[in-house]
C-alpha cells in the first residue's frame, strides 16, 4: 500500500494533547510508520511536506519531526502537472493551495491512502474524483485493524 500523509500527520505526534481525537490521531500515526515497515507499505514524502516542515518555528518540534519525515520510503517533487492538478483540485474543491498540492502530489506518486487530521480537507475531497481514499489516520488505522480496506 503506498500512503501520502500531509504535513499536518508529521506534526501531530508533538502536539498537545488537549482532545481525544488529537490523542488517537497521535498514536494512529504513530502505528502506521511503525506497521509501514511490517506491512511493506511505502510511506510517500514531498518536498513541499519538507519546504513546509522546514518552517516549524519550534527548533525541538522541527527536529522530532525531521526525524519522522526520515522514514519516508519515496519523495516526490512538484513541477509544472501537478500544479495544474492542484488548481484544478484547488477550484473543485475549495480548498487552500498547500493542501491542493498534497492531492496533486499524491495522485502523481499513484498513493492509495491520503491522510490528514484536517476535518475540512476530508469532506472536501469528496466532492472530487479521486484515484486514492482519503481518511483521518485514526479512521484508517480502525479501518485497517478491522480489515475493511
Amino acid at each position: 500500500m503506498r500512503i501520502y500523509l500531509d504535513t499536518c500527520c508529521y506534526n501531530r505526534p508533538f502536539d498537545a494533547e488537549n482532545s481525544e481525537p488529537v490523542r488517537l490521531e497521535k498514536q494512529a500515526i504513530i502505528s502506521i510508520f511503525n506497521k509501514a515497515r511490517r506491512n511493506s507499505d511505502i510511506i510517500i514524502g514531498s518536498d513541499i511536506i519538507k519546504m513546509e516542515l522546514s518552517s516549524i518555528n519550534d527548533i525541538v518540534k522541527k527536529n522530532l519531526v525531521s526525524l519522522l519525515y526520515i522514514n519516508v520510503d519515496e519523495e516526490i517533487n512538484h513541477n509544472e502537472s501537478v500544479k495544474i492538478k492542484a488548481n484544478f483540485f484547488r477550484s473543485a474543491a475549495n480548498v487552500k493551495y498547500k493542501d491542493s498540492l498534497h492531492i496533486a502530489l499524491a495522485e502523481e506518486a499513484k498513493a492509495d491512502i491520503f491522510l490528514t487530521t484536517d476535518y475540512r480537507l476530508i469532506k472536501a475531497c469528496k466532492n472530487l474524483s479521486l484515484k486514492m481514499r482519503v481518511f483521518n489516520p485514526a479512521d484508517f488505522i480502525n479501518l485497517r485493524n478491522g480489515g475493511s480496506l
